[in-house]
């Protein structure tokens, strides 16, 4: 018998009964149930109308399946940070959830630049941008540092663990799965032009990604969006902020707000003087930026 998170209601309870409850029924019930690889793959389209081949034993893919979206206000942040024409570059992009809507807002005249260092994630990118017919994203499968060139080992999460993006350079206890060695190459070396948005998701490589974009980063001063792990820090991990801050970016602590009754997110950003308290996603915006986003702000 399926659980509650795998039954052909939870979409239902996920999108249309707007109300807290049903939705932590639903995360309850999928921490609890099995994960099985490749198990109930299926095509969705989210609540922007982005199409996906899913595997619902990930618990990123469950998410657009059962709620039409993942991390819902990234990508309204995305609309405030980004035009038709422009140039994104999208590191870590797992199965291309932020790459196609990026793709879609820049559009035909603009680039998006993927960058993937596991060989089944980027190949799981080039099916589901065929599923959206979309042409101007180029697909990297390397890891992005420093530098370019070297050969890295990728530390990858066991297959029965349900946080299936989470791979990194980085030896974390958690990532139990398999190894394989990956090329690296640097934002610097691949950015041929102006960029306008660097989204970064590496599980604690965040300084080493920014530090290879450092020619890009004073040349078009593009928005940067990264993670920041309380804990990594604790381990000796870096962060860009501090060398961000002295670039004389504005650093906004990017917030997800919950209606009370409903628990239906929002939007809001909260201007950063030093390192937050708590993990967090992290917008640096130039001041020329700053103006785009500052209704965002409270």
């Amino acid at each position: 018998m399926r659980s509650l998170a795998q039954s052909s209601i939870a979409p239902v309870l996920g999108q249309r009964i707007p109300f807290r409850g049903p939705a932590r029924a639903l995360h309850r019930s999928f921490s609890k149930s099995p994960s099985r690889p490749d198990h109930s793959a299926k095509i969705l389209a989210t609540k922007f109308g982005d199409r996906f081949n899913v595997d619902l034993s990930s618990f990123l893919e469950w998410q657009l399946w059962v709620f039409g979206a993942y991390e819902e206000h990234l990508a309204e942040l995305f609309r405030h940070l980004i035009r038709p024409g422009d140039r994104c570059i999208d590191v870590g992009a797992n199965i291309g959830v932020h790459t196609i809507r990026l793709a879609k807002l820049v559009g035909t005249q603009g680039e998006v630049i993927a960058l993937e260092p596991d060989e089944e994630l980027a190949h799981r990118i080039s099916v589901n941008l065929a599923l959206n017919y979309l042409t101007n994203v180029q697909i990297i499968q390397a890891a992005a540092s420093e530098r370019g060139g070297d050969s890295v080992m990728l530390h990858r999460p066991d297959a029965q663990d349900s946080n299936k993006g989470r791979a990194s350079l980085l030896p974390h206890s958690y990532l139990t799965g398999s190894k394989a060695k990956v090329a690296t190459t640097s934002i610097d070396d691949i950015a041929h032009g102006p960029v306008a948005l660097i989204k970064i998701d590496v599980e604690g490589f965040e300084a080493p990604v920014v530090a290879g974009a450092t020619r890009t980063i004073d040349t078009f001063l593009p928005s940067i969006i990264f993670e920041y792990d309380s804990d990594m820090l604790l381990n000796g991990l870096q962060s860009p902020f501090e060398w961000l801050e002295e670039k004389g970016y504005g650093l906004l602590g990017i917030r997800r707000t919950r209606h009370r009754l409903t628990g239906r997110g929002g939007l809001r950003l909260e201007r950063l003087r030093t390192l937050p308290t708590e993990s967090a996603n992290i917008l640096a915006v130039s001041r020329s930026m700053f103006s785009r986003v500052s209704s965002l702000i409270g």
